[in-house]
């Protein structure tokens, strides 16, 4: 274990011991029969297991979306609508008010919530087996897939929610952090941070990818094509420290946030059994970087911000 991972342990341990959380390392938990990791541990809180929101929410196929000033996270599929606030037992499902046992919360620099309720709530069936210390997940919408299938879609959930956690990782270090360390410790964190990535996109790649989910796949190679752009644009960013490469690596941080999200909508309707074609946005984005300059500023289009606000 290198220093840095010894660092988080001892902090995580430390947080624990101040909030009264459990952290529940040796927990298991199960998707339709096989296991899906995130990459930090849960923990148990009054009883109850919390696990972080993206984690849970992609394993499921629904879409996640954090609002910094309300301190509210959403979670959406077709059917449902849930909004949780952050310290609040009160949770707004479609427009009703229910209360969970426990409260969703920060904790690490990322936001957990109670896994029964979040499952429950969106017609997941959780059982808690105590002899393997698992919570089972069945979730009867995807019963009809075969072993491989479900196979591919906790894989994939659980490389995508890795790459996606480690590139907040870095934007941290690189912006809100950045004045906290020096241009080296930044360069150590950027290639450990950097060469887990690029293990998680190497892994996608070599996936066994049944025909089923052939084509949200491909949109997801193409997001992590965006992914590894990325990385070279925060290393020119680090070495040459000029505005206009950050400029650059903003744009590309867009337009891996966007494929993401083409990819999971095309796997809900590979799901489905339905043919996916992009939604309106999705084709006027397309479009718009079509027509625009390589070394423009996305961030500025208003099409764009639009579109992001719905992510």
């Amino acid at each position: 274990m290198n220093n840095f991972k010894k660092a988080t342990l001892m902090l995580t341990l430390a947080l624990s011991l101040c909030t009264g959380n459990v952290l529940a390392q040796d927990v298991k938990i199960t998707l339709n029969g096989n296991e899906i990791k995130s990459d930090v541990a849960p923990f148990i809180k009054e009883n109850r297991t919390l696990v972080p929101v993206r984690f849970i929410s992609e394993a499921l196929e629904y879409d996640v979306k954090w609002d910094n000033d309300k301190r509210t996270v959403s979670i959406n599929n077709n059917d449902k609508n849930m909004v949780l606030t952050i310290n609040d037992k009160n949770i707004n499902v479609d427009g009703k008010t229910k209360i969970t046992d426990v409260a969703p919360t920060l904790y690490n620099n990322r936001t957990y919530v109670p896994i029964r309720f979040i499952s429950e709530n969106f017609g997941v069936d959780v059982k808690w087996d105590n002899d393997s210390r698992t919570v089972v997940l069945e979730n009867e919408k995807y019963s009809n897939l075969t072993s491989e299938e479900n196979e591919y879609l906790n894989n994939i959930s659980k490389y995508t929610e890795i790459t996606q956690a480690k590139f907040e990782e870095i934007k941290s270090y690189f912006y809100e952090n950045a004045s906290k360390y020096s241009k080296d410790e930044i360069k150590a964190k950027f290639d450990e941070l950097s060469s887990e990535i690029n293990l998680n996109v190497k892994n996608i790649s070599e996936l066994n990818v049944p025909d089923k989910f052939k084509k949200s796949h491909k949109l997801l190679l193409e997001a992590m094509d965006n992914a590894q752009n990325m990385l070279n644009g925060y290393e020119d960013a680090l070495i040459e420290g000029n505005s206009d490469i950050a400029k650059k690596v903003m744009n590309l941080q867009t337009k891996f946030s966007i494929k993401i999200s083409e990819a999971a909508k095309a796997l809900q309707s590979e799901l489905k059994g339905e043919e996916y074609t992009p939604d309106k946005d999705i084709e006027i984005y397309n479009e718009t970087v079509e027509k625009q300059d390589k070394n423009s500023d996305l961030l500025n289009d208003e099409t764009i911000k639009n579109l992001l606000e719905k992510i």
